[in-house]
């Protein structure tokens, strides 16, 4: 009897929370329709389709025929519809109360869309803890699918994973299916003939191969169109090939096979990821290192090396919270909602404010590796902006028409005063929330403010980010190397410069694997890798020496005198709950260098807030300690993220005029003496920040920029302006300098939502 073998392939499609509009219809137009066109042309091919909550929302409003289309191939029995998380969160790091809530939300949703039970779910990033299975249980799913690293790290092999296996949490059983790196890195890559010939020859009867991966991998992924969708076809062909097999290669749904088919048997799985994932949740130059080290046995005709191979692991993803503090920062403040939102009474106020917070649970700014993740600076707005409009609904507090605080709620002419460990780094935060702001300071990383929400607008203006070493930079400069000696090579030998071969190595005309891809869109980007040497965040004390220039400090090559930016301060927090006033007062007794010696050199920070305001005051005193007079250069970093480095409606006011054309944009860089005053606008979100010193300052402006790669190729992102107002002065000895900072948001008209 001739042998009968299953093949599930099950496509993952999203777009995160606070993405273009024109990604969502790019990636409709070239991945989502072309392939449920495919799959409404080959009745005989079953899929497994999963769409994320932000995506099916987005195509009730844009393409609601995709969904009917969907529902009618689900009725006819081609499509199994899995849930998952509704906004796509990594499930492990959620609170309990969120993990079962975003399950059961999108299978709620999948019954009333499509009429249909879903047996599955997708497992964001495919992020594996132990725990989970109690929580997938308990909320109705029975199965997920995983990498099969994940099953190696325990000792099973490739052809152990042609079934499915149960673990269980608390006697909560849960089935798991893999989806393996062979047909992962084959499907679309490889020859259709090469598929269906590797199902043929490692599949015994009655087993099941599953692919589980990203949807955008057909069609929108760079060169892929083409490749699966236009001239070469290769989603047809694949289609055709699995009707013209279907005597021995059945396409099903993996819940279809395990109401035909047992488990394989009982096992239990480590914390894990898909290998990339790991790769990436390492230090930058382990993680190139493993980069390498796998790849090297990967490419091993020693069947040792791909032996051991299964023991390569990598790092933990949660450790992305120790790898970006921006990363902790934004898991602490959505922990902290979370507890405002649940504290809420029952009813629709609450249930506004849990759909806010789930949305700011969505997974994408919460990691960094291919994908871009925390460096997206409109995906970390997007994320945090659900989280401070979560606040604001548990807050009781709404605006009018012109942005002024309407209804405080519990705040009302109140200031919530908090000295409290937010970020779990064994140190107090200070905290400070009224009805218009909230802001947050850090004594223990140099007095630093670290986040500054403008409520009207649910717009973090400290959501920044800090320039890293990261391992694609080496790969980056070694890719550049190469360029170059071939160049050279190809001078010297009368060549024509075209050598048949891409940045990388590949093949002209080839259609390679994103995780493969070499590609700069812009020249030049190796000489912008600038790396901080502290977090990119506000009230940053600085005394650089008189020498140090522009061009230096922007590109963090300079010499810091003194020992304040990143240094403990001490605190001290007065609430004066009757006037609705919060001060803040943090001093640091630190040293400074001046020629041959450290001068001891005390500063003060004192920071004054008003409830219903939305700025405040920072009150500076720097005191020479010593016995000597000393000449210091003190300035205050500041850094502001508004989006928008060139764009015709953002831009600088210096003293309240607009610097002459480019030198206006906020990712400019330039110099002003005798500055007072600055303001920042960016007129799409309708925000608008000003900082003033009563005293003239020599100011320093200049853009925070990352090189990050991404599934198209490497390019350069601002995420940030920074702000360096400074002065120069000699102090005697014991003797003080004082300057008084003031700060301002505003909400303002021509935002989005007006």
């Amino acid at each position: 009897m001739p042998k009968k073998v299953y093949f599930a392939l099950a496509l993952h499609n999203h777009q995160p929370i606070g993405n273009f509009d024109s990604v969502f219809a790019e990636a409709y137009e070239k991945s989502y329709e072309p392939m449920l066109a495919a799959l409404e042309r080959h009745p005989g091919v079953r899929v497994t389709l999963h769409n994320t909550g932000p995506l099916i929302e987005w195509m009730r409003k844009n393409r609601p025929d995709y969904l009917s289309r969907v529902a009618a191939l689900v009725q006819r029995g081609q499509l199994e519809i899995m849930a998952g998380g509704y906004y796509e969160p990594i499930l492990a790091t959620l609170p309990d109360a969120d993990k079962l809530g975003q399950i059961r939300r999108m299978v709620s949703e999948v019954r009333e869309d499509f009429k249909y039970e879903p047996k599955g779910m997708w497992l964001a990033e495919r992020v594996w803890e132990p725990t989970l299975p109690r929580y997938i249980n308990e909320a109705g799913v029975s199965y997920t699918i995983v990498d099969d690293n994940h099953f190696k790290s325990v000792g099973l092999n490739d052809d152990d994973l042609y079934g499915y296996y149960v673990t269980e949490e608390q006697g909560r059983a849960v089935n798991i299916f893999a989806t393996g790196q062979p047909l992962r890195y084959r499907i679309p890559w490889r020859p259709v003939e090469e598929i269906i010939e590797f199902l043929h020859d490692n599949l015994r009867d009655g087993q099941i191969a599953v692919m589980g991966d990203d949807g955008e991998k057909f069609g929108l992924w760079p060169g892929t169109y083409e490749y699966c969708f236009g001239d070469n076809q290769w989603v047809e062909r694949f289609f055709t090939a699995l009707e013209q097999n279907s005597a021995w290669l059945e396409t099903t749904h993996p819940a279809q096979y395990m109401a035909e088919h047992p488990p394989i048997g009982r096992i239990y799985l480590p914390t894990a990821s898909y290998i990339e994932m790991t790769e990436w949740a390492l230090p930058p130059t382990l993680s190139f290192d493993f980069h390498q080290l796998l790849h090297q046995m990967g490419e091993s005709k020693d069947e040792r090396d791909l032996s051991i191979m299964r023991f390569m692991r990598g790092g933990f993803w949660r450790n992305m919270m120790v790898k970006y503090p921006e990363i902790n920062n934004m898991h602490k403040k959505m922990l902290k909602v979370h507890h405002k939102v649940y504290a809420m009474k029952e009813g629709a106020a609450r249930e506004a404010a849990l759909d806010h917070l789930w949305r700011g649970q969505c997974n994408c700014p919460y990691w960094h590796g291919l994908f871009g993740g925390i460096y997206y600076p409109h995906i970390r707005t997007g994320t945090f902006g659900e989280l401070i409009s979560a606040e604001n609904a548990a807050d009781g507090i709404s605006f009018d028409s012109n942005y002024t605080v309407k209804d405080g709620g519990k705040l009302a002419g109140k200031l919530e005063v908090e000295l409290t460990d937010l970020n779990t780094d064994g140190h107090n935060e200070a905290l400070i929330s009224g009805a218009a702001q909230t802001i947050y300071l850090q004594p223990s990383m140099g007095g630093a403010l670290y986040e500054w929400d403008l409520r009207p607008r649910s717009f973090n203006l400290l959501n920044t980010m800090t320039r890293r070493q990261e391992a694609y930079h080496r790969t980056l400069t070694e890719a550049v190397i190469r360029q170059g000696q071939q160049a050279e090579g190809q001078a010297s030998a009368g060549g024509t410069g075209r050598s048949g071969q891409g940045s990388d190595g590949g093949k002209e005309g080839e259609v390679k694997n994103a995780h493969d891809i070499v590609a700069m869109k812009e020249p030049g980007l190796e000489g912008k890798l600038f790396y901080d040497w502290h977090q990119r965040v506000g009230l940053l004390d600085h005394f650089i020496s008189a020498d140090t220039s522009l061009q230096s400090f922007y590109e963090s090559r300079y010499g810091e005198q003194g020992d304040f930016v990143n240094q403990p301060y001490g605190v001290q927090v007065e609430h004066h709950e009757g006037s609705g006033l919060a001060v803040i007062t943090m001093q640091r007794a630190g040293h400074v260098w001046d020629g041959p010696e450290f001068a001891p050199v005390t500063v003060q920070k004192v920071v004054s807030i008003h409830a219903d305001a939305s700025d405040f005051s920072v009150d500076y005193t720097v005191t020479n300690s010593g016995d000597k007079p000393h000449h210091l250069t003190f300035g205050v970093e500041q850094n502001l993220a508004l989006l928008s480095g060139h764009a015709p409606d953002s831009y600088y006011l210096i003293n309240g005029e607009r610097p002459y054309g480019a030198d206006a944009d906020l990712a400019s860089i330039g110099e002003s003496n005798g500055a007072r005053a600055v303001t920042l606008i960016n007129g799409w979100f309708g925000v608008q920040v000003s900082l003033a010193w009563d005293k003239p300052c020599t100011l320093w402006r200049l853009p925070i920029e990352t090189v990050q790669n991404s599934e198209a190729g490497f390019e350069r992102v601002y995420q940030a302006s920074c702000l360096l107002p400074h002065w120069s002065f000699t102090l005697q000895a014991g003797e003080s300098w004082r300057v008084i900072l003031h700060y301002r948001a505003e909400a303002v008209h021509g935002g989005i939502d007006d």
